[in-house]
């Protein structure tokens, strides 16, 4: 309801982090984006999604969104489009931008834009992230993860409150703020590196490399429970 008292004919564009991580890895219900979709189209705004932590497999889908079933106006990539080897980020857009572009091109110049060397990462990290059971791995380890997390949590009572998971995009809500930087140290000890949400400290944020292997992720888990146990 809110949204939709803010969206109206004045509105250039809506724009999200799919789901947000340094929220603490919150996720909209599934009827959410469809409801963007609408309103945008309703008033000419442009739907404006940020993938770049959520998109290129990190949610076992190649795009987040595609569990929204939407298709925004313009989405914006980064981090893992180069597996952090070089930097660089990209903006898709929908075909019936190309005239804004062709209109000005000069205008939306980019010092660093089209860098050669990031151009052929990222296509080396498209080819490897597009191949035959790449996402198979992901949502296996994250299958791992979840139910690693859930037996912790039971066996441990009164640190875990609850488990937001797509993929190997983890949020964990403990019971209070202090918690989050006090995991986050002690994962760091036992030689795991996790992070706690800038905007919510009291979520622990576990986003693993996405090759990771069932023994690397079995030892994620080991930490997480002594950690947990040792709080």
């Amino acid at each position: 309801a809110a949204l939709e008292n803010l969206v109206n004919e004045t509105t250039a564009a809506v724009i999200y982090e799919t789901i947000p991580v340094t929220g603490g890895i919150l996720i909209p219900p599934r009827d959410f984006y469809p409801r963007v979709r609408a309103l945008c189209d309703k008033f000419g705004a442009q739907m404006i999604l940020d993938e770049v932590q959520a998109g290129l497999g990190r949610t076992g889908r190649l795009w987040a969104l595609d569990e929204w079933n939407v298709v925004p106006d313009f989405m914006v990539l980064g981090k893992g489009l180069s597996a952090a080897i070089y930097p660089i980020s990209a903006a898709m857009y929908r075909p019936h931008i190309d005239a804004h572009f062709a209109d000005g091109p000069f205008f939306h110049l980019s010092s660093y834009g089209g860098a050669e060397l990031g151009c052929v990462v990222a296509s080396a990290m498209l080819d490897i992230i597009t191949a035959p059971g790449f996402l198979d791995n992901i949502n296996a380890r994250a299958r791992q993860l979840g139910d690693g997390i859930a037996a912790i949590r039971a066996r441990i009572p009164g640190v875990i409150v609850e488990v937001r998971q797509r993929g190997l995009m983890i949020g964990i809500e403990l019971r209070d703020e202090m918690l989050g930087p006090a995991l986050t140290f002690a994962l760091a000890q036992r030689g795991v590196l996790a992070n706690y949400a800038g905007a919510r400290e009291s979520t622990l944020i576990i986003m693993p490399p996405l090759v990771i292997g069932e023994q690397d992720t079995a030892l994620v888990l080991n930490a997480l429970e002594d950690a947990c146990a040792n709080l």
